[in-house]
């Protein structure tokens, strides 16, 4: 199941969020915690007030550009 994380500045403190997305990176772990509903499209979302780095990703994730075509082999 697929859960889409919904940060906005408004809702966490400025300063902070700026940090936060400063220091994320595509393949790291997060623990978000806030309120669980549906975002404008119907997705399932969670609207984020806490956001912290649990696990840094040390090896960048192949991209589509990389030519690896299987979802699973790339993921893995």
């Amino acid at each position: 199941m697929n859960v889409q994380n919904y940060l906005s500045p408004n809702d966490i403190d400025s300063l902070d969020f700026k940090e936060s997305m400063l220091r994320l990176k595509r393949g790291d772990i997060i623990g978000v915690q806030g309120l669980a509903g549906r975002s404008k499209t119907g997705e399932l979302s969670i609207f984020a007030n806490v956001v912290k780095l649990l696990t840094p990703c040390l090896h960048m994730l192949p991209t589509d550009q990389s030519g690896l075509t299987d979802h699973e082999t790339r993921y893995r």
